[in-house]
């Protein structure tokens, strides 16, 4: 065979292992930056994703609404989706921002949205039992705000 064929060969070869590299590069660059994503950057999407149930159901407003004892009261059940949201927003912000939040942040707010999710399973539960656990709740939302940064 020619010497300038197999010089053409050998360049064909590389060219498509240079071609076969920027094509595997390509695929698995989005993967690479998946990976540097802070595990916060998670949780906040499991909170958001968990905060969309209750406020899909109307939030604690709307449940103290449905309840003629607890209508005139339901401005609590406001303040509570209000703080809900606001923690959730902030924890979020404080991943965007690069100032981590502790995984013991987490777990409080989470426990938070939880107490709140767990306010509907006492629809067949007395007035007072409710608004004793959505009391509770709003406490537990404030001690939580005051170790957030503003």
């Amino acid at each position: 065979m020619p010497n300038h064929l197999n010089r053409m060969r050998r360049y064909c070869t590389f060219a498509k292992k240079i071609f076969t590299f920027l094509v595997l590069l390509l695929l698995l660059s989005p993967l690479t930056v998946q990976a540097q994503k802070h595990p916060c950057h998670g949780a906040s999407t499991d909170l958001n994703a968990s905060l969309q149930v209750i406020m899909g159901r109307g939030g604690l407003w709307t449940f103290m609404e449905q309840s003629s004892e607890l209508r005139e009261k339901s401005m609590l059940g406001l303040q509570i989706d209000g703080k809900l949201s606001r923690v959730t927003v902030i924890f979020e912000t404080l991943c965007n921002e690069g100032k981590y939040p502790t995984k013991a942040l987490y777990d409080d707010v989470s426990g938070a949205i939880g107490d709140g999710r767990m306010i509907y399973n006492l629809a067949n539960s007395s007035d007072e039992k409710k608004l004793e656990a959505l009391n509770g709740l709003n406490q537990k939302l404030d001690a939580i705000l005051s170790k957030l940064p503003n």
